[in-house]
């Protein structure tokens, strides 16, 4: 995990901060996020989406390739990224992920 994302779960109790350090990938730190009622500010859920809190990969539009998707529905079931170019939602397994390093 990274500087950003310590400062994200800083207000944890300490049990919750170390089962988040815990997720091994970014959509299961989203799962244990929304499960435990865990509410984070909107760019710490576009980044841990994204990857830069478990991994070094963010999402892309599989239509618009240089446009990277934002995190939507979070709570509604599993995570949805949002193209705001064409305005379409996309799963997980549709996105297309690149490495941010």
């Amino acid at each position: 995990m990274n500087e950003r994302f310590e400062e994200y779960i800083k207000e944890l109790s300490p049990e919750m901060q170390q089962k988040a350090r815990q997720c091994s990938t970014s959509e299961e730190l989203m799962e244990f996020l929304a499960d435990n009622d865990i509410e984070l500010p909107e760019d710490a859920l576009e980044n841990i989406a994204g990857g830069a809190g478990c991994d070094n990969r963010d999402p892309f539009c599989p239509v618009h390739s240089e446009q990277q998707l934002t995190v939507k529905n979070l709570r509604d079931g599993p995570t949805n990224y949002y193209c705001p170019v064409c305005g379409i939602n996309y799963n997980n397994t549709q996105v297309n992920w690149k490495n941010n390093n």
